[in-house]
């Protein structure tokens, strides 16, 4: 189906764009940093050259993308190739590192990302109109997240907005599951009073949330809540334009929800809520939750209210309800081919011992950010060994 989109004059004005539907795949989009020494460092150029790998907005950061795949074995064998790929480009100096969220500075000084850029200084064009239109807050905020990113394909337009509205009803428990950020643009652990229990003193699940949240707070020039990042539940691509269209700057990549359809792709829905995962095994975990749950069709009854709220307690708590996850998390292995279903047991874990904030936590206190850091490189590394 054709259709046409009114977009922002400088993201390129009035386009066309076809609806390329192929079924229910999926395609990850996976973000790493890269690292020197004890510190962030631009992506080096061998890495571009040797692997079809993209920039992404920071400097320190590039980004695996590939797909649609049906099997989750071969979405697995092909994010640790590319990772594996990566590695062995990478000077003997240089590590891959999986953050959720790269302050500006650690106490240690363990990692801290470029402070000279933001943006790619060979970027392309686009990457510095979005610093025009929405300024260097923006930027600099947007190029410290780090996220594991899933598009899920649909077989029609109808078939595509079941499957969105069944996932965006999902979003808090992608939020909990994946939390991998406790700490701040100090690189300390992330400490503060509680909105959810008053007077209660407490560490964050995912700082990098918030983050997202004040970068999207740059664009539109005042505070905003995560229920403003969370998109309608749409109907049809008419309400989808509609949409769309009443954006400040209206563009489909400047749709900055935590899940959007993206119907000039055939994705129903990108999820992009998540936090970036130690390993590809953890980020697998995560992927395979969401198809079991598109499999079931089972769309959870929440409001919008009730959204936003869960979201801010999951970017806080974490798993903040074990029945209510565990349920769910039976439903997404009942719905999985049974030689997939191995893929949720990180979650399963998780909801017994936590996630990987809550890990970050215990260790952080116990041995310092240092080590956190360096189990997340070594996390990484051994999981890609396995290829």
């Amino acid at each position: 189906m054709r259709y046409r989109v009114n977009c922002h004059p400088a993201l390129g004005g009035l386009t066309d764009h076809n609806t390329e539907y192929k079924g229910r795949l999926y395609g990850p989009e996976i973000e790493l940093f890269t690292m020197k020494g004890r510190k962030l460092c631009q992506v080096p150029d061998s890495v571009f050259e040797r692997t079809p790998v993209s920039p992404e907005l920071g400097s320190a950061q590039l980004e695996i993308s590939g797909g649609p795949f049906d099997a989750l074995a071969d979405m697995h064998k092909f994010i640790r190739s590319k990772t594996a790929e990566i590695i062995e480009s990478l000077p003997e100096e240089v590590s891959l590192i999986p953050l959720a969220y790269a302050g500006s500075s650690y106490d240690s000084g363990a990692v801290c990302t470029l402070t000279d850029t933001y943006l790619r200084r060979e970027a392309s064009q686009r990457y510095a109109v979005l610093r025009n239109l929405f300024g260097d807050r923006f930027v600099q905020k947007a190029a410290r997240t780090g996220s594991d990113q899933l598009n899920v394909g649909g077989i029609d337009e109808e078939d595509a907005f079941a499957v969105f509205r069944l996932l965006r009803s999902y979003l808090p428990i992608f939020a909990a599951f994946s939390g991998a950020s406790p700490f701040n643009t100090f690189g300390s652990l992330y400490v503060s009073n509680s909105p959810i229990n008053p007077g209660r003193t407490t560490t964050i699940s995912s700082y990098r949330l918030f983050e997202y949240k004040n970068a999207i707070s740059a664009i539109e020039g005042k505070k905003i809540d995560f229920k403003k990042l969370i998109p309608p539940a749409f109907e049809s691509l008419a309400h989808y334009l509609t949409d769309l269209e009443s954006l400040s700057y209206p563009h489909p990549n400047t749709m900055y929800y935590f899940i959007r359809p993206m119907p000039h792709r055939g994705v129903a829905a990108e999820i992009r809520i998540m936090d970036k995962q130690p390993s590809n095994s953890e980020t697998m975990a995560l992927f395979a939750l969401a198809k079991g749950l598109v499999n079931s069709g089972i769309e959870r009854n929440v409001s919008d209210c009730e959204l936003g709220e869960e979201i801010e307690e999951a970017a806080i708590t974490g798993i903040y309800n074990v029945r209510l996850f565990y349920d769910i998390l039976q439903t997404a292995s009942e719905n999985l081919p049974a030689e997939e279903r191995q893929y949720l047991t990180p979650l399963e874990r998780r909801i017994i011992h936590g996630n990987v904030a809550d890990k970050i936590v215990t260790i952080a206190s116990e041995y310092g950010m240092d080590t956190v850091f360096s189990l997340m490189v070594k996390s990484l590394y051994e999981d890609v060994a396995f290829t």
